[in-house]
């Protein structure tokens, strides 16, 4: 988090000119940078694209979001109780990467079935 004002650099006989540069590799796995410009919160998030695709990394800035505008709307507010997953991906997780139901043998006992499964996958 930055809120100072940056350092203004004079130098006797020469003009300096701030240009704006991209980084095209990062320090760490996953850098948030943010600064107070303006009055309004701006940043940037620098990831290891070796690591993290786009998708994920917008998704990680979403749930940041989430957690800002819950904090914003009660202060008093509780940081594990702040839903950070949309309605979608809510329910990717608790329906979709759970659809795990299989049909067992009513007949068998648990100790049966740890057989046959093993016998299936050894």
């Amino acid at each position: 988090w930055q809120n100072t004002p940056p350092a203004e650099l004079a130098l006797e006989g020469l003009g300096l000119t701030l240009l704006d540069s991209v980084a095209r590799t990062t320090k760490y796995d996953v850098s948030l940078d943010l600064a107070e410009v303006e009055g309004r919160i701006v940043g940037s998030l620098e990831y290891a694209t070796a690591l993290f695709d786009r998708e994920t990394a917008q998704r990680y800035v979403a749930y940041l979001e989430r957690v800002l505008r819950a904090m914003v709307e009660n202060e008093r507010q509780v940081v594990g109780a702040i839903e950070l997953l949309g309605e979608t991906e809510r329910r990717q997780v608790l329906v979709e990467f759970n659809a795990t139901h299989q049909a067992l043998q009513q007949d068998l006992l648990v100790h049966q079935l740890f057989e046959q499964q093993a016998q299936q996958q050894p």
